[in-house]
């Protein structure tokens, strides 16, 4: 039980860490450029930037400011609300895995049961955040498609007009 537990815990944190990966920057976030997340992973600045999105929206806001104001600070900033979401994921990791061996300790079915509610809400936490991050990518996904399909029309636009010129003898026109 445990090895299951902690290869969904390493699930969820790569699927976080994926999901942060080459996101481009939004009117709201704070890019990920290699100068402003110094130790951060790959991902860290965005994140973090969620992280404060979803649990404290106001300094998510004294952070964007910060980024523009006083980037050494925002950077020294950043680094430690990561090292405190990494203490809070190490801290969840361990809770869950007292928990499994309490379950494995206890003798008694409903102390059992009582405990195997709590693994499968804390588990079941997880796999909703999963299934978020997974809709989000799916989004970007389909925002990427579309992207890519407007790429196309645009350059079979351009191929048609050269195309024509060549067609049309105007070969003394320079190509666009």
């Amino acid at each position: 039980m445990g090895k299951i537990i902690s290869i969904l815990c390493m699930v969820f944190l790569s699927a976080f860490i994926l999901s942060a990966e080459d996101v481009p920057n939004t009117a709201g976030g704070m890019k990920d450029d290699a100068q402003m997340r110094g130790a951060l992973p790959k991902g860290g600045v965005h994140m973090v930037s969620e992280y404060l999105q979803q649990n404290d929206p106001k300094k998510f806001e004294e952070m964007k400011k910060l980024r523009l104001e006083n980037p050494e600070e925002f950077e020294k900033q950043l680094t430690e609300i990561s090292q405190k979401m990494r203490e809070e994921a190490q801290k969840e990791e361990a809770a869950l895995k007292a928990l499994v061996d309490k379950y494995r300790e206890t003798k008694s079915e409903p102390d059992k049961a009582a405990l195997r509610a709590k693994l499968e809400e804390i588990t079941g936490r997880k796999i909703k955040m999963q299934k978020r991050n997974v809709e989000e990518m799916e989004a970007k996904l389909v925002q990427l498609k579309a992207n890519i399909a407007e790429e196309e029309k645009k350059l079979q636009t351009q191929v048609d007009a050269k195309l024509n010129v060549i067609i049309s003898g105007r070969t003394n026109e320079p190509a666009k």
